[in-house]
């Protein structure tokens, strides 16, 4: 499509451009398809692909109704950062987090990572992906686990990042950041919500213009409340001040503009037509729309009747559409689909498997490693997710652990676990993010209160063991995954050797002795 076209459009079409709708594609309806066919979004949020030629049929199909109503290309998009975050069935090329690349200290890995992770998205006929999370890890807020965050170190930041997007670029998918501002400079209130104050954003400016004008397709504009002086408490993304001052103007970024819209969220009591208004009016591209398809209807003609008669609002559409068409026009057509063949092929998964095995870090260890599990009564626990359990399962014997010996923790067998735990000589124990677990934190602490001989393994948020008893030994991983899990056993039995660097704020807790 050429850019000369763009007159064209009616503001109808203008305006349902600018939509990205979030779709589980389970239970696509044949009325859910003629919404489609009627409205022709910009482009859709996969959710829930279980099978991978099921989610390339679906994208195929989607791109065949919107292309018949208005000869565009759809987006479609997903968010797989990896590691927690994955979106695709487990067949695919386990993704390790940004965290576990970061902690290689290699950036070229992230732009291994990334090419991989685009190949395998391209086969299904996905486009766009809501990803890296650019911002650094910190220790002041706990409502996302770091993991998800390359490092603590802008600089290091910025140069994985940089990397990471080339990646995608080069594989094929539109790279759309997050979050702007960073959650990391948010405090919570007394209300456990997320606040940041419009003054700490812009102190942080220097640090943040390198990260953000990384080259990156897009920003999602981040959700939480700014406050200020001057500043009405609302959303990053509907503050004029973040969007278009401070980020547009302040940064000069000129990519895409990303909003996020749940109508679950309720703003000042504002309509949810009001909202998705003025996240437009201030400057924001694309909103992202839960599928809510009888309402889709609604929105656009609240749109459309508004910028009718605001010419502010009727400018912002145009612009915000010519943005968009730019981005598909300049971009989409050049890159075609590798069959699905690749996804999660063997040469994904060595390169992979090699680069996670770098990552692996030992934070500290008292003598207890290695641990041989043939000779010792070892107990091993796991707090973490159901699939965490059963790919622990699927490897311990192959180190020589008893799977008898191996425990999913839930309310049924904290008694039998307490018991076993007394008697066992060593305790393994395996977390996943206990920054927002305040249960399990207990029972860790209880059980390495207990075992003079424990051993702490994270898979997730590496900052786990600072909420916790000090154990007598501490490995991060830094993801859920069949290849961290396998190098952390790796480790713990010696015949993997730790190379994984570790985030300079937890060495700094560790050294300063400021475990419990």
């Amino acid at each position: 499509m050429s850019i000369k076209n763009l007159q064209d459009f009616s503001l109808e079409q203008q305006v349902s451009e600018l939509f990205i709708v979030k779709i589980n594609i389970d239970n696509l309806t044949d009325r859910e398809k003629k919404i489609i066919e009627d409205i022709a979004p910009g482009g859709f949020l996969l959710s829930n692909i279980n099978n991978m030629k099921a989610g390339k049929e679906l994208c195929d199909e989607l791109e065949r109704i919107v292309q018949s109503s208005k000869k565009t290309t759809p987006f479609f998009a997903v968010e797989h950062e990896g590691g927690e975050i994955f979106a695709l069935p487990r067949e695919a090329t386990p993704i390790p987090s940004a965290m576990a690349i970061g902690a290689t200290g290699l950036t070229n890995f992230a732009y291994t990572v990334a090419y991989i992770t685009a190949l395998e998205l391209r086969a299904i006929g996905i486009n766009m992906n809501f990803s890296p999370v650019i911002e650094p890890a910190s220790l002041r807020n706990c409502k996302l686990s770091r993991s998800r965050n390359f490092w603590d170190d802008p600089k290091n930041v910025e140069q994985f990042v940089f990397k990471y997007i080339r990646g995608l670029r080069n594989g094929g998918i539109i790279s759309v950041a997050k979050y702007f501002p960073g959650y990391f400079l948010a405090k919570e209130n007394k209300n456990n919500e997320l606040e940041m104050d419009i003054e700490d954003i812009k102190h942080e400016l220097p640090m943040l213009k390198g990260i953000t004008l990384s080259k990156v397709d897009g920003i999602m504009m981040s959700s939480a409340t700014i406050i200020g002086k001057r500043q009405k408490r609302v959303p990053a993304f509907l503050s004029k001040e973040i969007v278009k001052e401070i980020l547009t103007n302040g940064l000069s970024y000129q990519g895409l503009l990303v909003a996020e819209l749940l109508e679950s969220r309720t703003i000042e009591k504002q309509d949810f037509e009001d909202i998705a208004i003025e996240a437009v009016e201030v400057g924001n591209d694309i909103l992202v729309i839960d599928g809510k398809f009888e309402k889709l209807y609604k929105l656009r003609e609240a749109i459309v009747k508004e910028a009718k008669k605001n010419s502010i609002l009727a400018k912002r559409v145009k612009k915000a559409f010519s943005k968009v068409i730019k981005k598909k026009t300049n971009y989409l057509r050049y890159f075609r689909k590798p069959t699905l063949q690749v996804i999660g092929c063997k040469k994904h998964r060595d390169e992979v498997e090699k680069i996670t095995k770098k990552s692996v870090g030992l934070v500290f260890d008292d003598g207890l490693l290695p641990l041989k599990p043939l000779a010792q009564n070892i107990i091993v626990l796991v707090f973490a997710d159901a699939e965490v359990y059963e790919l622990i399962l699927s490897l311990i014997e192959e180190f020589g652990f008893k799977k008898a010996n191996v425990f999913l923790t839930n309310e049924e067998n904290i008694p039998l676990v307490a018991t076993k735990t007394r008697k066992a000589a060593t305790v393994v124990i395996f977390s996943q993010n206990l920054f927002n677990k305040m249960k399990e934190r207990r029972e860790i602490d209880e059980i390495i209160g207990q075992n003079e001989k424990s051993l702490l393994i994270s898979v997730g948020d590496p900052y786990d063991v600072v909420f916790v008893r000090r154990p007598r030994t501490y490995v991060v991983t830094y993801s859920p995954d069949f290849y961290s899990i396998k190098s952390a056993l790796e480790v713990v039995v010696g015949k993997l050797k730790p190379t994984g660097k570790i985030p300079k704020s937890l060495r700094e807790i560790i050294n300063e002795g400021k475990l419990q």
